[in-house]
């Protein structure tokens, strides 16, 4: 009788015992669907986040490379104009620094050609080339008037507003 009381309490608690298992059980694998769901959920946040930022840095790179383009003088070559430079790869910006038998480079938008400079016209000495004045003397001769426009007040060239 002894025996099979302890017997009855045993198996009382394996019984007991056996429940909380499968509860336990039921209550891990709801936790881990509940932890997958939320991964999964998390991944495409994060997907589409990622998605995003490229899309953003992508749009940002592509306005540098416009802006990039609008002041590249790559543009304007391809509007027409070319790139002179001397042997050394300088460029040249006036007539001034040129002179017969000089050889040049000269870039437009689809390539380069070499060439050499057989005459130089409107040089340093004539008026209407500019001449080799530098740019303090070109902004003085502007403040004071000077030069063939007569200043403000019309030249021969120039009309004026007010009569």
């Amino acid at each position: 009788r002894l025996f099979d009381s302890v017997r009855e309490r045993y198996e009382a608690a394996a019984q007991r015992l056996r429940t909380a298992r499968k509860t336990y059980r039921e209550m891990q694998l709801t936790q881990i669907s509940r932890g997958r769901d939320r991964i999964t959920a998390l991944a495409d946040r994060s997907r589409r986040a990622t998605l995003a930022l490229i899309a953003v840095h992508a749009a940002r790179l592509e306005r540098s490379y416009q802006l990039l383009r609008a002041f590249s003088y790559q543009s304007v070559l391809e509007r027409g104009f070319a790139l002179v430079r001397d042997a050394g790869g300088h460029p040249l910006r006036s007539v001034a620094a040129v002179h017969p038998g000089m050889a040049l480079d000269i870039e437009f938008s689809d390539g380069c050609v070499d060439a050499t400079a057989e005459s130089v016209r409107g040089s340093a000495a004539s008026p209407a080339g500019g001449g080799s004045t530098t740019p303090k003397q070109r902004k003085a001769k502007r403040r004071t008037g000077g030069g063939s426009s007569g200043g403000s007040s019309g030249g021969a060239d120039q009309g004026s507003l007010f009569g």
